[in-house]
């Protein structure tokens, strides 16, 4: 059989036509017309219309599916499937999403290998990618870019001379860079943190290389305005560091908590409850298993009256079997607390890589059972894994509690976790899973690791968000990747959001982020080079969801769209009055640029 090429022209006769047309549409029905389907509110579609119903059509285009309700269309029309792919790569080059476009118009040469047309817009994209890479300063990438664009324009005007600038552009803020990561392993912490802090502003492709020395300077100099008694700066200064770097949080917590105690203690002494425990709540974010902050707590909760969830924490700090009075047991209990804290004080704890000989420990609480190798980190983890199913209990409005307790293993080490849960990924901190399918009755796992930088403060948090997202669904359907993944970073604390939040806009100003009508149909990871910006995206469109009607309202969102998962147009407007993908699209993007 023969092949249909070229740019779909020529005369035929009308039967003739007729044949062509019944002919292309069995045979390729995407290969030479594409659908502009015009709205009542001015806007235009284009895609291939793929189904046609009473009450909605339902059109592809290259972000995914769309469903168009039929009371909101005027007409449709063809346009050639050339000039329909030409017009979305010049879409494309309009909104500077260069690298999409050239994607775009390297798909349309594939199918069009002879079309002037085609190469004349590919070589337009080419020149715009390299140019815009340039001038924002992506310097490796800008480099190979203009060397590409030479090989396929080698007259071009302008792309040598370019090309020479951003060579010694780039050898000069490489020596930058060195001598900024020489000063720091030296002790010139101030220099070696101010010739950084330029290279990470101002040029955004090092930002992921230069980000961990970075906040390693800006953690030092949180200890030395510790030092000074400047405790709003060092405050600040160790919550830039951990924003910047989550995983620098281990390097961050000793001086994080003397901090705390510092600011806290005066209130502690003065018996002021409520600013006690709006400042232990804060902290607790950051650090939530610290002894000393959860014993602030439970003094605060104590003064106001809320003694049983003061006894609860005291039982947590000392470990001690519930008593069958625990109200009468409150004082006794408190004391013992304040003999552990001493006593902790002049201990030496574990370290996290210290794995206990022989077979699994155990520690049960009454959601959860934690299999262990280190007795610190067991008891850390139980308790909070505990404290986040109770909070999430609440917030999520749930009328029933798990069947069973979920069985959370801490491995030993990062290659024992992968090896026993084929998490393979450098970037997988947890996992959790599901067995039995029994609605109520399923069985959860957690996995993770305790060698893990911030395993209490942010996996645990984010692997339970997934089971109790899950609880709160009924067990029905699949949910979204993107809803999944943004929820469980939802559920983390206010650093890691920041954090995405920072990677978000970054992408933004550098027309770098992942088009929402793609995020939302991943069913798959992105590429490790991809992953982070993948799950800041998640973490930032579900917040935008969650913060414009609440928690209540995104749950009925997501439970509505994991029984249907084709119906997102409709679930969007129903929801958030929102025109399908490209609307939340444009008001997340929105949202972003105002902040």
């Amino acid at each position: 059989m023969g092949s249909i090429t070229g740019e779909c022209t020529g005369r035929s006769t009308p039967a003739a036509m007729a044949a062509v047309i019944v002919g292309l549409a069995l045979l390729a029905p995407s290969r030479c017309v594409a659908d502009i389907i015009y709205l009542r509110n001015g806007n235009q579609v284009q895609g291939e219309i793929v189904r046609r119903g009473g009450d909605s059509i339902t059109v592809r285009f290259p972000g995914g599916f769309l469903e168009i309700p039929s009371r909101e269309v005027v007409r449709v029309e063809s346009e050639s499937r050339l000039d329909y792919l030409l017009s979305e790569g010049e879409k494309h080059l309009k909104r500077k999403d260069f690298e999409g476009a050239l994607d775009f118009l390297e798909s349309a040469r594939a199918e069009f290998p002879s079309s002037t047309r085609v190469d004349q817009r590919i070589d337009k994209a080419r020149e715009e990618l390299a140019f815009h890479l340039a001038d924002t300063r992506r310097l490796e990438r800008a480099e190979e870019a203009l060397e590409k664009l030479l090989v396929a324009m080698p007259n071009h005007p302008t792309a040598a001379k370019r090309l020479e600038s951003v060579r010694r552009e780039r050898e000069t803020a490489r020596r930058e860079e060195a001598l900024g990561i020489r000063e720091l392993a030296e002790g010139a912490t101030a220099s070696g943190h101010r010739r950084l802090k330029k290279i990470y502003d101002e040029y955004p492709g090092r930002r992921h290389a230069v980000a961990p020395y970075l906040a390693s300077a800006v953690a030092d100099l949180a200890d030395a305005a510790l030092e000074q008694g400047d405790l709003t700066r060092a405050e600040r200064l160790y919550m830039e560091a951990i924003t910047l770097v989550p995983d620098l949080l281990p390097r961050v917590v000793p001086g994080y908590v003397l901090l705390k105690a510092m600011q806290l203690k005066p209130l502690f002494d003065l018996n002021h409850y409520e600013p006690l425990l709006a400042g232990t709540d804060a902290a607790l974010e950051v650090v939530p298993s610290s002894p000393v902050l959860n014993y602030f707590r439970a003094h605060a909760l104590e003064g106001l009256g809320r003694w049983r969830e003061a006894a609860e924490i005291y039982l947590r700090i000392t470990g001690e079997s519930r008593p069958p009075d625990l109200r009468a047991a409150l004082p006794t209990l408190k004391r013992l607390a304040e003999a552990v804290l001493l006593r902790r004080g002049d201990e030496e704890q574990s370290p996290a890589d210290e794995v206990l000989p022989g077979t699994w420990r155990v520690v049960r609480t009454e959601h959860f059972v934690v299999h262990h190798r280190n007795e610190r980190i067991g008891r850390e983890v139980a308790q909070v894994a505990e404290a986040t199913y109770d909070r999430l209990f609440g917030q999520l409005e749930l009328k029933t509690h798990w069947y069973s307790p979920c069985e959370l293993y801490i491995h030993p080490d990062r290659d024992d976790f992968a090896g026993l849960t084929d998490a393979g990924h450098g970037w997988i901190g947890g996992s959790h899973r599901i067995s039995g399918g029994r609605g109520a009755l399923s069985v959860h796992r957690i996995d993770t690791f305790q060698t893990q930088p911030r395993l209490a403060q942010t996996v645990i948090p984010h692997e339970v968000g997934h089971a109790m997202l899950t609880h709160r669904l009924r067990y029905r359907g699949t949910i979204p990747l993107w809803i999944n993944e943004g929820f469980a970073t939802w559920n983390e604390p206010r650093f890691v959001h920041d954090h995405h939040q920072r990677l978000v806009r970054q992408a933004a100003q550098l027309n770098a982020l992942i088009p929402v009508t793609e995020l939302v149909r991943r069913q798959t990871y992105p590429s490790d080079a991809d992953v982070r910006l993948f799950y800041a995206q998640c973490f930032s469109v579900s917040d935008f969801l969650i913060r414009m009607h609440g928690l209540r309202r995104f749950m009925s969102f997501a439970e509505e769209l994991s029984l249907s998962p084709t119906s997102l147009g409709l679930l969007l407007r129903r929801h958030y009055r929102l025109n399908g993908a490209p609307g939340l699209d444009h008001a997340w993007q929105g949202s972003i640029r105002a902040r």
